[in-house]
């Protein structure tokens, strides 16, 4: 695992934006690894946990499902504490704009006000996840133009 400060200096973010200047990235190549540091501690076997899927229901996880998923999609991160940032990537199960999502994500839950209603929460991190996406695509296309 390697990690890092990403600080934003500058004047890019308004006073209205409520996301922190300064944040440690933690970048894992192991599922395993990034799997552990985002639990407190490891769960008994069999034991379960709420998780969501991409359609944004509730889903029940084991250890075994939760690893297995994330090597499946090629990518995961979550934030701890407001201060670090999470992240695995892996470029051949996943492409770069499945990353660009993913950081969208979890920086939407760096934004505040929190929602304290789990699920609404997500959402609102769905939402800078959705928004990421679109600005990537918008960047390929503005650069195919630019090519032609």
């Amino acid at each position: 695992m390697e990690s890092f400060d990403f600080e934003l200096t500058g004047n890019y973010l308004s006073d209205q934006t409520h996301l922190p200047k300064k944040v440690r990235v933690f970048v894992y190549s192991d599922p395993v690894e990034v799997w552990a540091a985002s639990w407190p501690e490891e769960l008994d076997e069999g034991e379960q946990f709420v998780g969501i899927d991409k359609e944004g229901n509730e889903v029940e996880y084991t250890d075994a499902d939760g690893i297995a998923g994330i090597k499946e999609q090629g990518c995961f991160g979550f934030v701890k504490w407001d201060k670090e940032l999470h992240i695995y990537f892996d470029a051949e199960r996943a492409d770069v704009l499945d990353l660009v999502q993913l950081l969208g994500h979890e920086i939407g839950h760096l934004q505040r006000p929190h929602k304290r209603d789990f699920m609404a929460e997500e959402m609102k991190a769905e939402h800078y996840s959705d928004f990421a996406g679109y600005v990537w695509r918008m960047l390929d296309a503005l650069n195919m133009k630019h090519e032609q």
